[in-house]
């Protein structure tokens, strides 16, 4: 979660969560960072928007995936429907390795009409 969370007294129930400060002025491997961390732990929950971002992008983010890749624990492919204003987590996905087919098959499981805006969705 963003560093500026990490403050008295949200700070002490996010570490005692588990939480990791991530300070994206840095330049450093947060890909790395992370898989550590979660290797070094029996049991991890991460979530993570691929897009990255509030406005509309052409690509998401891939250091989920990479992620998954470097811990070797699946990407659970979740969704706020606003449309149909539900929620969860519909299907597990194992990385293959390939980036390119992967990155593309997770992007054609969602769809603009899920999105709170559909005019920043891009279609794979």
């Amino acid at each position: 979660m963003k560093k500026d969370w990490f403050i008295f007294p949200l700070g002490l129930v996010m570490k005692a969560m588990g939480g990791i400060p991530v300070d994206r002025s840095q330049r450093f491997s947060l890909v790395d960072r992370l898989a550590e961390s979660i290797n070094a732990r029996s049991r991890v929950t991460l979530a993570i928007t691929p897009e990255g971002t509030r406005r509309a992008t052409d690509r998401w983010k891939t250091g989920f995936y990479r992620i998954a890749l470097a811990t070797g624990i699946p990407i659970q492919l979740a969704v706020i429907d606003y449309k149909k204003r539900e929620l969860g987590i519909f299907e597990t996905f194992w990385p293959t390795g390939n980036e390119e087919r992967d990155l593309h098959y997770i992007r054609s499981r969602y769809s603009k009409e899920q999105a709170r805006f559909p005019e920043n969705f891009i279609e794979v």
